[in-house]
């Protein structure tokens, strides 16, 4: 299998898609693997939209339990404390918004923030994210400082004992710190997990053994039959890759213009040619450097931007890109009025959008609902809380009130052509089907 970098002068690399040393070639046919996946989660705005704002977005606006009303006792700060929650009214809109106990209770152990880190890293790896659940008296830092390099831990005897977890990625990703799968049963099912441990702050590695009962694998969906998944993101990455190759060469050229070009009259030779590419630094594909020799070109390199209009082109792309990595609209970068309507078809693409989020809502619900059992939860049955926009709720009704209509006046059409009423069959009652779908979603 090929190597997935290629080194060139200076010593850096230049990261290509696994098996594909030149970028001139998009098959991309070769696996990729899961540190190729960790290096574009990091720097790759594409990725980073579909692995983190789609699913802060997803659970934006977080969720209400169907029963939580009992006050819950821990401790906050070190000290006994009774998550009894609380209501805050906004002055300003007069809206009411309630904290339930529970709600209080895994806000402070940080369980929200934790879930959407471990679902993003689900969806981005095909071996998913591991959630290790924890005590209120444990602790994975205490736990690495004891003096054996390998530590079993066993499940809690109370299943519902947990007060929060930490996340994992798998173990590939090559930082040193993730998860394998240890022991497996006779059904393929996991029996006890691998945690590597090492941070910079760490004298030496530590190795847990953790049972599989103490522990959440999540994974976004299969497939195919087997252990693991399917990253979200793997039919993405082969163009988000090729954006970033093309970009990159972009700005190359960009420099190339606004830095003019260097001639160098009198070269003996093309050794002396590369001496002095040597010696000012960069690479040898330099495009801002002439050679000649008593006149004649030995190497002639120019940039293939000639327009400087053309630049105007570039700052688009860059403004683009910038605007993707903050998640702001273009209008706000750009100064406009931040409420103005963006208009044209912005809705039907916000629906697509929504489409994927609500996606991710209803393939993790039981994820959700396991880690709120494990941390103590009786009925742990909930709803999201709505996530689509007000005035996107307006337009949604709006059309299906249009699509109503059209409905009833292809019902009296049919009616009246024949005398048969066929406003109950046909599309008039894929119309009514549809509304009711709609009202109980």
């Amino acid at each position: 299998m090929s190597d997935i970098t290629k080194p060139y002068l200076g010593g850096a690399h230049q990261h290509y898609l696994y098996g594909d040393i030149y970028p001139s070639n998009t098959s991309y046919s070769d696996p990729m693997n899961t540190k190729l996946f960790y290096d574009m989660y990091y720097r790759n705005e594409f990725v980073q939209i579909m692995c983190d704002w789609m699913v802060a977005e997803a659970l934006r606006n977080w969720i209400k339990f169907i029963e939580d009303s009992e006050p819950i006792y821990g401790t906050k700060f070190g000290e006994p404390y009774t998550f009894k929650g609380y209501e805050f009214v906004d002055e300003e809109t007069g809206k009411t918004t309630t904290l339930t106990p529970f709600l209080e209770y895994i806000q402070w152990n940080d369980v929200p923030v934790n879930l959407k880190t471990g679902i993003s890293w689900s969806r981005v790896y095909n071996e998913g994210s591991l959630l290790v659940f924890l005590d209120s008296d444990e602790d994975l830092q205490k736990q690495s400082e004891k003096d054996e390099t390998t530590i079993e831990w066993k499940a809690n005897h109370d299943k519902q004992g947990y007060t929060r977890f930490t996340v994992f990625q798998p173990i590939a990703v090559g930082t040193g710190t993730g998860f394998s799968v240890e022991e497996a049963n006779d059904d393929g099912t996991v029996k006890i997990w691998k945690v590597a441990l090492h941070t910079k702050h760490m004298k030496t590695a530590k190795t847990f053994l953790i049972d599989a009962d103490r522990c959440l694998h999540l994974l976004w969906k299969k497939r195919e039959n087997g252990w693991g998944a399917c990253s979200r993101v793997l039919p993405l990455i082969p163009f988000a890759k090729m954006e970033e190759q093309t970009f990159q060469k972009l700005t190359k050229r960009a420099h190339d213009i606004a830095g003019g070009i260097l001639h160098f009259d009198g070269i003996a030779s093309e050794a002396e040619q590369i001496a002095l590419d040597t010696d000012m630094g960069g690479d040898l594909t330099s495009v801002d450097r002439i050679f000649t020799k008593g006149g004649r070109t030995v190497e002639y390199k120019t940039p293939d931007l000639k327009a400087a209009g053309e630049f105007s082109t570039i700052f688009e792309m860059y403004s683009k890109k910038l605007c993707r990595f903050m998640r702001i609209s273009q209008l706000v970068l750009d100064g406009e009025h931040t409420g103005a309507s963006l208009g044209g078809n912005d809705n039907a693409e916000t629906m697509n959008s929504y489409t994927e989020i609500y996606e991710i809502q209803e393939h993790y619900r039981n994820y959700l609902e396991k880690v709120f059992y494990k941390l103590g939860k009786k009925n742990t049955s909930f709803i999201y809380r709505e996530i689509l926009p007000e005035e996107m709720r307006v337009d949604e009704q709006m059309q299906q009130e249009q699509f109503d209509h059209e409905n009833e006046q292809f019902g009296e059409t049919a009616q009246s052509a024949d005398g048969v009423d066929k406003r109950n069959s046909g599309s008039g009652g894929n119309a009514t089907s549809s509304k009711n779908n709609e009202q109980t979603r």
